[in-house]
């Protein structure tokens, strides 16, 4: 009798165990079908959002676009990072972002004393900020002189010893590059980095620009910049007289030239979910046609 308890404990363990191994390869299955059909969503959706861009027109805040409504896609799609949801004939949930480049924080063109104002309206404390700026001087720059509170090649490879040496060169491959300079904290990078480009596009566009970068192109205070940006949401735009109204009577903050008008090179967010599953990407994209087509790609990351 014992051995017949013992030898169906045996089965009945046996049963569970294949019974769990059938769940997990079939769960593991379905995770395998959501990804694949969260990829191909979100393919679809990138592409379905550049031909809207391609063949739309650019206004000095959004881009009127092409799209069928029963995409879900607004007709005026706003070029300052807000959040829209479409609706695609696929499987999942489909959200987007559009953000004009001329309305992001320039790498490529920053000088310390930009930088040090950018860095400054996110919050980051004086000295740490005298240490970034310097130290991003010194990776763009060709020379190993280093800046009084910078990092060359010694700082990086002898005394962090981080296995890489500074580009010394302005020519930064991506804007999460700048993570690896000295200073350059996960946290600070997690809040500056929606508002960072490399892209060697001249000009900014206050009509598109978040508030750090409003603060430091405009020498104006955090709060300052966030009061504009909620102005510029409620009109969809704004201009000088507006402005002023926020700024006070700093007309002499507002002369600078280039402002107003987009890039033409636009920044996609798309992002599509699928049950668990989920994919994401982010480019930057150049609208301007050549004889290569009617648009190229900058910058093309998956997973971000």
């Amino acid at each position: 009798m014992v051995f017949v308890l013992v030898v169906c404990l045996i089965l009945l363990s046996g049963a569970a165990w294949v019974v769990q191994m059938y769940s997990e390869n079939v769960e593991a299955t379905g995770n395998i079908i959501y990804k694949m059909e969260a990829e191909v969503a979100n393919e679809s959706a990138m592409q379905l959002l550049q031909y809207a861009v391609a063949t739309g027109t650019f206004t000095s805040s959004s881009v009127l676009g092409n799209i069928p409504r029963e995409f879900g896609v607004p007709a005026n799609i706003r070029l300052d990072g807000s959040r829209y949801t479409a609706k695609l004939p696929v499987k999942g949930e489909t959200t987007f972002s559009l953000q004009d480049l001329a309305g992001c924080f320039n790498l490529f063109f920053a000088a310390r004393h930009d930088l040090a104002r950018f860095l400054a309206a996110a919050g980051l404390p004086f000295e740490e900020v005298a240490v970034i700026k310097d130290s991003f001087a010194d990776w763009k720059d060709s020379d190993d002189l280093q800046f009084p509170n910078g990092a060359e090649r010694w700082y990086y490879v002898q005394d962090a010893q981080t296995g890489y040496k500074p580009r010394n060169s302005i020519f930064l491959q991506t804007p999460e590059e700048f993570s690896l300079i000295r200073g350059v904290k996960p946290e600070y990078m997690q809040k500056i980095l929606p508002e960072l480009t490399i892209t060697p596009v001249g000009g900014y566009n206050i009509q598109t620009m978040g508030p750090l970068g409003l603060a430091a192109v405009l020498g104006i205070s955090e709060d300052e910049a966030e009061r504009l940006v909620a102005l510029r949401r409620a009109r969809g735009h704004f201009v000088t007289e507006e402005m002023e109204t926020v700024l006070g009577s700093a007309r002499e903050r507002l002369t600078i030239s280039g402002f107003g008008f987009p890039s033409q090179a636009v920044r996609f967010h798309v992002e599509t979910v699928v049950e668990k599953a989920r994919s994401t990407i982010r480019a930057d994209v150049l609208f301007l046609e050549d004889e290569l087509g009617p648009f190229r790609v900058l910058t093309w990351a998956k997973g971000l």
